[in-house]
């Protein structure tokens, strides 16, 4: 009786900590641009954001971009409200595209990220036509675990 016991017990903790493995809900990204349309020369602002606070040991955002069409101006991109120590990146190539990144890592505890704006990117118009920015995002909660993340990610 008491090995039957003992395995139902324990197999009920095997259940209870899967369930917590895929507790974490989606965090959801979204950007945003002040303009849709733009002269050659402009500055075309994006902003990427959420509206939901998370517990987090780290935020990395990818902001992808056609470095043809736009050219990143570090200079007038300002960090958001969201969290005030995000660490912007230099504009790099990946097999995704041309991007720019900015992020924050505390893997000896987790930080508040407050709903609001992360960051707002300036880009300096290089040609007329249509082009896209996109935004791709890795999220970790308190536990550091992987949070799937839910973007809201073209601006055309």
């Amino acid at each position: 009786m008491k090995k039957i016991v003992s395995m139902f017990l324990a197999l009920v903790l095997v259940f209870q900590l899967g369930i917590t493995a895929f507790a974490a809900e989606a965090h959801t990204i979204n950007m945003a641009s002040d303009d849709t349309e733009a002269s050659v020369g402009d500055m075309v602002y994006v902003t990427v954001s959420s509206e939901t606070a998370i517990e987090s040991t780290g935020v990395q955002v990818f902001v992808y971009y056609d470095e043809t069409a736009l050219e990143f101006d570090a200079a007038q991109s300002t960090v958001g409200t969201a969290k005030d120590n995000f660490a912007l990146g230099n504009p790099q190539t990946n097999t995704k595209g041309h991007y720019v990144d900015f992020s924050f890592i505390n893997f000896l505890q987790a930080e508040t990220v407050n709903a609001g704006s992360y960051y707002t990117m300036a880009f300096k118009t290089l040609k007329t036509g249509d082009t896209t920015v996109s935004v791709g995002a890795e999220v970790f909660d308190a536990n550091y675990d992987q949070v799937s993340v839910a973007t809201i990610d073209t601006v055309t």
